[in-house]
């Protein structure tokens, strides 16, 4: 095996590790309808968690499943595509710490626009 596809699947790894295990903290039914709570007590708002969530990842997958089956080569489109997974929740944690207390509509507005981002890229 050449160099290039061992540190394709080194890094592969690392990624698929470190983000698997981050993402098991951020718990879709439980830690992030919690989080919503904490900053506005609107059912609506807390409910939404759910839905973003569902219709990113699914009508999307939809929708960039004939794109991507098209490509010869498929991992650009998913390089282009990982920053908006990964990115958005550096975001989040930034905002709640400067905006959680201060200004929550803020940080619950920044929260949805990252959260719709991250559930749109998870989804192609």
């Amino acid at each position: 095996m050449s160099d290039k596809y061992r540190r394709n699947f080194l890094v592969f790894i690392i990624d698929w590790a470190a983000y698997g295990t981050a993402m098991n903290f951020v718990s879709l039914t439980t830690v992030l309808p919690a989080f919503v709570s904490s900053l506005t007590d609107s059912r609506v708002a807390i409910g939404l968690v759910s839905t973003i969530s569902v219709l990113g990842w699914n009508f999307f997958q939809l929708v960039s499943a004939s794109i991507v089956e098209s490509r010869k080569y498929k991992k650009p489109f998913i390089l282009r595509i990982t920053p908006g997974e990964r990115i958005p929740w550096l975001i989040i944690g930034i905002s709640t710490l400067l905006f959680a207390t201060s200004n929550p509509l803020l940080a619950l507005a920044i929260f949805y626009i990252s959260y719709i981002v991250i559930s749109i890229s998870s989804g192609l």
